[in-house]
């Protein structure tokens, strides 16, 4: 099943940051608990092009994109942090309570933020390639990880990279990655309630394998996964129908288990 119509696109004010964003509600009206996707470094909602019918022929699906990428104008200086507060403001701004968060790259590391932060928005997390790195990973390798990823990327995905990565820009790309190393967060991530997805890129050399088993033990038995699918780093484009899948069935059991979260 697929939904006919694209996304609506809206801008809506967040204190005094704008902040573009798509929406997608299911034929036949809005039901459940709502899917917000969060981009990685370079990101936009364009990266979740080939995940966005899917979606939201079952539920309400959000994209933005975040201050600095994309169409998101940034309004002061660029900090990690920020955007992990600009998250949950615009949530809302938007009218949305809780949800189901699913973060790639960067956006891995914010949703995992959001519900350490602010357990009673976030009702499950999918996280993607996530940059949740243990303390002491450097920019070395960071940098070595980075050389081989570029064969690893769908060819048909390298006009949404390149633009995104010049809307962005370089000094953006650069801080974003800074405070990602600075500031480590998989010990946190034990802290974490809501049930958790893992996929992966079975050749993500930017975020290896070895950050998928972190993260898997320090979530334990809250985790899902991880699951590796086809393709590099950025794997909801390189192996779409198997995404797709894997984060529809996650959804249904969030769906079901919410009500008694919930009582």
């Amino acid at each position: 099943m697929t939904v006919d119509s694209a996304p609506e696109s809206r801008t809506i004010q967040v204190g005094s940051q704008p902040v573009f964003y798509i929406y997608s509600a299911p034929p036949g009206g809005s039901h459940g608990l709502p899917v917000i996707l969060v981009h990685g470094v370079s990101g936009t909602t364009d990266w979740w092009t080939k995940n966005w019918a899917a979606l939201a022929a079952h539920v309400d699906v959000y994209a933005l994109d975040l201050p600095g990428f994309g169409r998101s104008p940034l309004a002061g200086r660029f900090s990690v942090d920020d955007q992990i507060a600009l998250v949950q403001a615009w949530m809302s701004a938007v009218g949305v309570t809780r949800a189901i968060l699913i973060g790639h790259s960067m956006g891995g590391y914010i949703v995992a933020s959001v519900a350490i932060r602010a357990p009673e928005r976030v009702a499950a997390l999918v996280l993607v390639d996530a940059a949740i790195f243990a303390p002491g990973r450097g920019w070395l390798r960071l940098v070595l990880g980075l050389l081989p990823a570029p064969l690893f990327v769908s060819l048909d995905f390298w006009p949404t990279l390149i633009r995104g990565f010049f809307a962005a820009g370089l000094w953006t790309v650069l801080r974003a990655a800074r405070d990602l190393l600075a500031k480590p967060i998989l010990q946190q991530t034990s802290a974490i309630r809501a049930p958790t997805l893992l996929l992966w890129g079975r050749r993500d050399t930017l975020v290896p394998r070895s950050v998928a088993q972190g993260v898997k033990a320090a979530l334990a038995h809250r985790a899902t996964g991880p699951v590796f699918l086809k393709g590099g780093h950025v794997a909801m484009w390189s192996d779409p129908h198997r995404f797709n899948g894997e984060v529809l069935a996650f959804i249904r059991n969030a769906a079901r288990s919410e009500p008694e979260a919930e009582g």
